[in-house]
């Protein structure tokens, strides 16, 4: 009896694993209770996998709607559909698109989109794009109900002066960890420290620190926290912010607490702080004090201009030199930077009042007179 048991196991054909049902077409869509489409998936060819629950796709294209109209794009030449369509993943290149006049463009190897969470996963070197900017992240995600992008480990950012050009070299670069983005608001937060390189002309290169910032990409502004570094190693420039706003469209930064800085010999402090890349010109609005090594000026407003060397300051303006301990009162006072930073001052068409001390010798009848030494400021 034993042996006839075995013998008919032995004669059972072995279970076939299921062959995948292969469809010309998957055209997947889900609405919501009016009606109006929340998303929808489409594959010209498509293998479905019984035992799985998963599907092979080829070239798929996921549409994403917002209020019945589509928000949001995904291509790649492969995909999966899995857990019978709890979760899609797409890889072999993958493509996210905005579909606005902006044109943000996130691509990166593999994506996984979970649909019942809204949310875009991208791994594979996640490249953000639009007009005028790149950016590369380590991770990122999209959550599509809120239009919100997070992007984290080693993210650095190029921007560019009117139209992105990946053959010219960016107007500004920024290296952080992480960033937050509402690419419908535009607003941006960036919580790790950052680290920029700032190129107002081909010739100047500027670097920036600053431990985070916020800002608004549509509105073109940004804040950095404090303390803001700002140096330019070829002109030995250096200055030190409180916290700085930066009108990127206008090329401007703004700061309205206490700065100090240092050119060469020069050392310069106050406060309103006021950089227009365009002018090549930096002015302090408040308090203003230049100290060099052999003078000190005070006033309440001092302008700086770069490239011309040109300097200006108004109001209240005193100006004490250590030679014969000199002081000088003017409303306005014009100067002009050296080659070692340092500037001479001149006050041309204006009143001026001059104070010396001089310490009286005695004479000695013998010396001839000395002629009186001219009076510079």
């Amino acid at each position: 009896m034993g042996l006839l048991v075995s013998s008919c196991g032995q004669l059972q054909p072995p279970k076939e694993k299921a062959r995948p049902f292969r469809f010309e077409k998957l055209d997947l869509t889900r609405s919501d209770e009016n009606g109006q489409p929340l998303w929808r998936l489409v594959s010209p060819l498509t293998r479905y996998q019984l035992e799985e629950r998963r599907s092979s796709l080829s070239d798929p294209v996921a549409t994403i709607y917002k209020d019945g109209k589509p928000k949001y794009t995904i291509t790649a030449p492969k995909g999966l559909v899995i857990d019978d369509g709890r979760r899609v993943e797409l890889y072999e290149g993958v493509t996210f698109r905005v579909l606005d006049d902006r044109q943000i463009v996130v691509r990166a190897e593999r994506v996984f989109w979970q649909r019942d969470y809204e949310v875009v996963n991208f791994e594979g070197q996640p490249t953000l794009l639009d007009l005028t900017r790149r950016v590369v992240a380590g991770q990122a995600r999209f959550h599509t109900n809120t239009d919100t992008l997070f992007a984290w480990k080693g993210i650095k950012l190029k921007s560019w002066n009117g139209q992105r050009d990946e053959t010219a070299t960016p107007a500004l670069e920024v290296e952080t960890q992480q960033v937050n983005w509402n690419t419908s608001s535009g607003a941006i937060n960036m919580d790790f420290p950052i680290k920029g390189i700032q190129r107002p002309s081909p010739k100047q290169t500027r670097r920036l620190s600053s431990p985070s910032l916020v800002g608004n990409t549509r509105k073109e502004w940004y804040d950095f926290s404090a303390p803001v570094l700002i140096t330019e190693p070829e002109e030995a420039l250096s200055i030190r912010a409180g916290r700085s706003r930066w009108w990127a469209a206008e090329e401007r930064i703004t700061s309205a607490e206490p700065a100090q800085g240092s050119l060469k010999e020069l050392n310069v402090s106050g406060r309103a702080l006021e950089i227009q890349q365009k002018q090549s010109l930096l002015t302090i609005k408040q308090d203003c004090r230049l100290l060099q090594p052999d003078q000190d000026l005070s006033a309440q407003r001092c302008s700086w201009n770069w490239d011309s060397g040109a300097v200006l300051a108004e109001g209240d303006v005193v100006l004490r030199r250590d030679e014969l301990q000199q002081v000088t009162r003017a409303s306005r006072l014009e100067g002009v930077t050296g080659d070692d930073g340092r500037i001479k001052f001149s006050a041309p068409g204006q009143r001026v009042e001059t104070q010396l001390q001089i310490q009286e010798k005695s004479p000695d009848p013998s010396a001839p007179s000395p002629a009186a030494a001219p009076v510079q400021f």
